[in-house]
C-alpha cells in the first residue's frame, strides 16, 4: 500500500522486515523529520504476518466473550468500510461523486458484484505514458515451476549457472549469445535468477548490462558490479521474501562466496543440491522451445548432408570440420554445441588432428547445432566403400531397438518398464551382444536429464512435450556404430523431429 498525503508518504509492504516506511515534513516526525523512517513494529515478514494480525483479533474477540463487552470494531464499521471502497468504485464508473444512498439503490437494483464487473472499463489511463513490454518466457513455465518447487519440499531455488540463468530470466549470458561478454565475465560479475515458491523470479546481473527489458522476462531485476554485491543483494531479496530458515535450493556448481554468504548470515537456512530440480523444470518443453529444437535439428541434417557429399578418399577431418561450420552459420545457427567426427579408428571426441580417409573407412557424423541456445543432436555414418553385412545387420538391428521404443512411447508410459521389455526385446535379436541404449532430454544441453541408460533409470512416466533422444550403440572393430535420432512426445505418441534415412550410407569409389 502507497499513501501520499500533503504532509508526507507511507509504504507499507509485508514483505519487508520492518514493513512500514515513512518521509513527512511534519514536526510531529521529531529527529525524523525530512527523512525515510522505518518504525518498530512487531511484525513477520509474509506470510507470517497473517498468523500476528489473527491472533490479535482472535485475543480481542475471545476477550470479549469472557468479559461479556462489545467489540472494538462492530458489524456496522465494517459494513461502512466496505461502502466507502465501493462508492469509490461506483463514481469511477459513472464519472461523478456518488452518495451512499446511491450506491445502496445501484446495488439493490443491480447487485453490488455488477460494480465489479464493470470496474475495468471505467479506469483512466493516462495518455503519453510509455507502453510496457513484457519479454515472454522462451521455456519456464511459472505455474508448473510452483508444483515441481512444492514437490521438492523448496522454498526458492536459486540460479547460478548460465543454462538456468538463461532459462529463468533470458538473460543473455550463454555462450552463443550474440555477444558473449555476460559469460566471459560472469567470475568477476556474477549473474543470479531467484525463482521464489511462487513462481515469482528476480534476476541479479552485471549492472553495465542496459538492456534487460528488451531481453528477459525476470518479474524483477538489479544491476551488481562485484561479487560483494551479488551475495549482498541475495541476502536481502531473501530476507524480504521472509525466507529465513527456509529450505533453499542451489546448483551444485554455485559458487563459494555465495553459499558461505547466505549460510553465515542465517545457519538456519537449509541450502540443498537441486540440479535435479532445474532438470525436471527443463523437462517439458514448450511449443516455442520444440520449434528451436526442430530449427536446430534441420542445420545439423544439412550439415551432415554437405559432409557425406564431401565424404571421399583422402578428405581430412579439418575439411569436414570446416565446412560443417560453415553450413551451420549460413544457415542461421548462432554457434555448434559439438562437432563429433571420426575417421576409421580415430578418435571421435577429437577431431582436427589432420586424419585423411582412406578406402573402406567408416566416418561417423555426430552433430549439433545451436539456435537461441537450444541444441540438436544428429548422427550418421558413411562408408567410404562397400558396406560390410556384419555392419549392415548390427546397425538393422539398433534401429529395429530403437523402433521398438518409438512404437511404444506415449504420455503416461512408465520410462522403466518400457526400457526394460526394450532392453529384453534387444536380447531376443542379438543374446550375446551388448547394446548401450541411452535416452536422454535435450534442450539448453545436449544431454539434460537421463531418462534411461547405462547410468540409470528414471522414475516415472512420459509426459507430453517432452523432447528426447534415443541412441543405440555396438562395438564394431575399434569404434562405436549406431543410430541416434530426436522425438517429442504428443498426444498420440512419439513424433521423430530427424529426418534422414538411419541406415549407413555407401559411396563408392569410381
Amino acid at each position: 500500500m502507497e499513501i501520499y498525503g500533503t504532509s508526507g508518504t507511507i509504504f507499507e509492504n509485508h514483505m519487508w522486515d520492518k514493513p512500514v516506511r515513512l518521509f513527512s515534513f511534519s514536526c510531529a516526525m521529531g529527529d525524523n523529520r525530512r527523512k525515510w523512517f522505518e518504525p518498530d513494529i512487531e511484525h513477520g515478514p509474509f506470510p507470517h504476518y497473517y498468523t500476528i494480525s489473527v491472533r490479535h483479533e482472535d485475543e480481542h474477540f475471545a476477550r470479549c466473550v469472557l468479559e461479556d463487552k462489545e467489540p472494538e470494531f462492530s458489524p456496522e464499521d465494517a459494513k461502512s468500510a466496505v461502502e466507502c471502497v465501493l462508492t469509490g468504485y461506483l463514481s469511477a464508473i459513472q464519472g461523478k461523486q456518488v452518495t451512499r444512498e446511491e450506491l445502496i439503490e445501484y446495488a439493490r437494483q443491480n447487485g453490488s458484484a455488477s460494480i465489479f464487473n464493470e470496474l475495468g472499463k471505467h479506469i483512466v489511463i493516462r495518455p503519453g505514458l510509455p507502453e510496457v513490454r513484457r519479454v515472454e518466457p522462451l521455456g519456464i513455465n511459472r505455474e508448473r515451476a510452483v508444483k515441481v518447487m512444492q514437490e521438492h519440499g523448496l522454498d526458492l531455488l536459486i540460479a547460478t549457472s548460465p543454462v538456468n540463468v538463461y532459462y529463468l530470466s533470458g538473460l543473455p549470458v550463454l555462450p552463443s549469445a550474440p555477444n558473449p561478454i555476460l559469460f566471459a565475465l560472469m567470475n568477476m560479475y556474477p549473474n543470479i535468477a531467484l525463482l521464489r515458491w511462487d513462481g515469482h523470479i528476480c534476476l541479479l546481473h552485471w549492472g553495465l548490462f542496459r538492456s534487460t527489458e528488451e531481453f528477459c522476462w525476470a518479474n524483477e531485476y538489479k544491476g551488481i558490479l562485484s561479487q560483494k554485491d551479488a551475495k549482498r543483494s541475495a541476502w536481502s531479496k531473501l530476507k524480504k521474501w521472509g525466507a529465513r530458515g527456509k529450505r533453499v535450493g542451489l546448483e551444485s556448481t554455485a559458487p563459494k562466496f555465495l553459499i558461505d554468504h547466505l549460510s553465515a548470515k542465517d545457519p538456519d537456512l537449509e541450502l540443498v543440491t537441486a540440479d535435479d530440480v532445474f532438470l525436471e523444470l527443463r523437462l517439458v518443453k514448450t511449443p516455442a522451445e520444440i520449434a528451436l529444437i526442430e530449427k536446430a535439428t534441420e542445420i545439423s541434417e544439412k550439415a551432415i548432408h554437405e559432409c557425406v557429399e564431401m565424404a571421399r578418399v583422402g578428405v581430412s577431418d579439418n575439411e569436414l570440420l570446416r565446412h560443417a561450420k560453415m553450413v551451420m552459420l549460413n544457415e542461421g545457427a548462432d554457434t555448434w554445441d559439438h562437432l563429433t567426427l571420426s575417421i576409421g579408428g580415430s578418435d571421435p571426441e577429437a577431431p582436427g588432428v589432420g586424419t585423411k580417409a582412406k578406402e573402406g573407412d567408416i566416418l561417423r557424423f555426430d552433430f549439433g547445432a545451436v539456435c537461441r541456445g537450444y541444441v540438436s543432436d544428429v548422427n550418421r555414418h558413411v562408408v567410404l566403400g562397400p558396406i560390410p553385412d556384419d555392419a549392415r545387420t548390427l546397425v538393422e538391428r539398433l534401429i529395429y531397438l530403437q523402433e521398438y521404443y518409438e512404437k511404444r512411447v506415449r504420455p503416461g508410459v512408465n520410462i522403466k518398464e518400457i526400457h526394460e521389455e526394450a532392453t529384453a526385446y534387444y536380447r531376443s535379436l542379438n543374446p550375446s551382444g551388448f547394446a548401450m541404449v541411452t535416452g536422454h532430454s535435450i534442450g539448453l544441453e545436449c544431454e539434460e536429464k537421463h531418462l534411461f541408460g547405462p547410468v540409470g533409470v528414471c522414475e516415472g512416466t512420459f509426459e507430453e512435450n517432452m523432447v528426447f533422444e534415443i541412441e543405440a550403440w555396438e562395438a564394431y572393430g575399434d569404434t562405436l556404430i549406431g543410430v541416434e535420432d530426436c522425438y517429442v512426445v504428443t498426444e498420440e505418441g512419439l513424433k521423430r523431429i530427424t529426418s534422414l534415412d538411419k541406415r549407413m550410407i555407401s559411396k563408392q569409389s569410381f
